[in-house]
């Protein structure tokens, strides 16, 4: 709970350079709120939380949910909420924070797949993708995205 100052800074700044910098904020209470329930749900193994820390500062982080398949299935999905780093985290500390996730998701004794994307909201889409490849995932189908002009 005492790295959630620091996540909102991560968050921020991954935000600042987002798609999405010119178009919304980051409201600040409801992230808190957020990060606050999958932290504490992690604490009991129902959430997933982990951070990569560089000389004793969070410079990454990951949240990871279980929730039922399309929001309505009886079996469930494991994914991320979040899985953001800064520049200067350590280069392999992504791919081991998206594998303690998978180590996590593989453990849920309801959970049928776990689903990562790949956008360009905040990342390099496609070296994320190559990521998740070599840790065992595989492309399925692709996202679209229409953009309303206001």
């Amino acid at each position: 709970m005492t790295d959630i100052p620091r996540l909102l800074e991560i968050l921020a700044d991954a935000h600042s350079r987002s798609i999405y910098a010119d178009v919304c904020g980051i409201d600040r209470t409801r992230a808190k709120t957020l990060l606050m329930e999958v932290i504490r749900a992690s604490f009991d193994g129902e959430a997933y939380a982990a951070v990569a820390e560089v000389q004793g500062q969070v410079e990454g982080f990951i949240l990871g949910v279980e929730e039922p398949l399309y929001l309505i299935g009886d079996k469930s999905l494991v994914t991320d909420l979040f899985w953001v780093a800064t520049s200067r985290v350590n280069p392999r500390d992504p791919r081991q924070l998206m594998a303690g996730m998978v180590e996590w998701g593989q453990t849920r004794p309801h959970a049928v797949e776990i689903r990562c994307g790949t956008t360009p909201v905040i990342q390099e889409p496609e070296k994320a993708a190559r990521m998740l490849k070599r840790l065992g995932f595989k492309p399925y189908g692709q996202f679209s995205r229409l953009e309303i002009k206001r």
